[in-house]
């Protein structure tokens, strides 16, 4: 699964990203992820998968952060598998 956001940014962009089944179970949750441009170590790929998104604050490490005047923004997510998918839930600001 590869998802790639393009726009004009001048500031970092903070993601969490949740993918379920017909059960509502998060198929993304701890997979192996992928970020383009991730702005420090600790805000990359593995945040946005980890289940956590009380504070997607940079501050709260809920998230992930990507490097500054970046036009795209991309992430992968490894599922393990083949799934029927019943929505995808990114939260991208």
């Amino acid at each position: 699964m590869i998802y790639k956001l393009i726009g004009n940014n001048t500031v970092n962009h903070k993601t969490h990203i949740r993918v379920f089944n017909t059960n509502l179970d998060n198929l993304a949750l701890l997979k192996p992820a992928w970020q383009q441009y991730s702005h420090e170590a600790r805000w990359r790929a593995h945040r946005a998968v980890d289940g956590l998104y009380s504070n997607l604050t940079p501050a709260g490490d809920q998230c992930t952060l990507s490097g500054s005047s970046k036009s795209t923004a991309e992430w992968r997510v490894d599922l393990g598998g083949v799934f029927s998918i019943h929505h995808i839930f990114i939260q991208y600001r």
